[in-house]
């Protein structure tokens, strides 16, 4: 699972500060998530910014690629 923030925010022509103003996340949450794609939002977070951005979906934001290898148990 990836976080899809940089695409987000660039899409949308903003900037980290100001999805943190917008959202009320901390700006330190905001520049992590945009900076780092394996860091994955919690769900407080998906909250606030799906709350603000109504036309956002999920896979706006987060990506689920599939390993090579699937071990069976």
């Amino acid at each position: 699972m990836k976080n899809k923030l940089k695409q987000f925010v660039e899409k949308r022509k903003i900037t980290a500060y100001k999805l943190s103003k917008q959202t009320g996340l901390p700006l330190n949450t905001v520049y992590r998530l945009v900076n780092n794609p394996d860091q994955v939002p919690t769900g407080e977070v998906m909250d606030a910014i799906l709350n603000q951005f109504s036309d956002a979906s999920v896979g706006e934001l987060l990506e689920h690629s599939r390993d090579k290898e699937v071990v069976a148990s």
